[in-house]
């Protein structure tokens, strides 16, 4: 079998610096942010919780200046207009660092365990233009280091790719009902994720090429879907659509909760 070099000391050292003094960097730029929010009613009842999506991340609370108190904050909303919160750039990244340990990986008498790091990392750029315009770009790039064996196809590594690059058309919008078009290359998943999915548990993420038109009216929120998978290979930018598999969907969902005796309410 064949057997991929294993990092030097002191390649790995290096590479957690570089970790360490991102997580130093947000940490000092959350803690001023974090004593504003619990001050600021406006900046408190907004959720920092991070969502499965990247385009989902809602930035949107830190029109208001007084929100925005670090380096961060001003680049995650840059406003481009001086009057309403709606016209807006907010640039980010995100990292995730992964170690796996895998005791006898050729089920053999005599094992060698193998532990190796995952790497990836995700800078995003979203442009809002009022609710009629959106563009959101995302470049990625996976890595994978000591692995023996090197990286598996389509699964640990691709150096620098387009994740995700779409545009969203606000067709119709009146009160909390709308109707908006979703044309490019984007992230999916639907309900249990069984069918489709980000394989969030491979080192890289599942893309999607196509258009997806999505209904919201009051509680329900109806999905129609023309998507195709993206082809993840190695190398630089080389992820082009995979022609010979597509799908067509319809998606609903309506909230419900249940009452007493086990009645359900819609």
């Amino acid at each position: 079998m064949y057997r991929a070099p294993k990092p030097s000391t002191a390649a790995l050292v290096g590479a957690h610096r570089v970790v360490g003094l991102f997580v130093l960097l947000l940490a000092s730029a959350a803690a001023p942010a974090q004593s504003v929010k619990e001050t600021d009613a406006g900046c408190a009842s907004t959720s920092m919780k991070l969502p499965q999506m990247t385009y989902n991340e809602d930035v949107q609370y830190l029109g208001n200046a007084e929100c925005r108190t670090s380096l961060l904050d001003s680049v995650q909303f840059i406003p481009l207009s001086a009057e309403g919160e709606d016209r807006f750039l907010s640039l980010g990244f995100w990292i995730r660092e992964r170690g796996e340990y895998v005791s006898n990986p050729n089920w053999s008498n005599t094992s060698h365990g193998n532990a190796y790091l995952m790497q990836r990392y995700f800078l995003h750029a979203d442009l809002h233009l009022d609710d009629r315009f959106r563009f959101f770009g995302e470049l990625a790039s996976s890595l994978i280091n000591g692995r023996n064996g090197g990286p598996r196809p389509g699964v640990d590594e691709e150096t620098i790719y387009v994740h995700q690059g779409f545009v969203d058309l606000g067709l119709w919008n009146s009160g909390l009902d709308s109707l908006t078009l979703r044309a490019g290359r984007q992230e999916a998943a639907l309900g249990s994720e069984n069918l489709v999915s980000t394989r969030d548990g491979r080192n890289i993420r599942r893309s999607l090429d196509g258009a997806r038109l999505s209904w919201v009216h009051g509680d329900w929120t109806v999905d129609l879907l023309a998507l195709r998978p993206v082809l993840d290979n190695m190398g630089y930018f080389d992820d082009p659509p995979n022609h010979a598999e597509s799908f067509w969907a319809a998606y609903a969902v309506h909230p419900f909760k249940f009452l007493p005796r086990g009645n359900i309410e819609l």
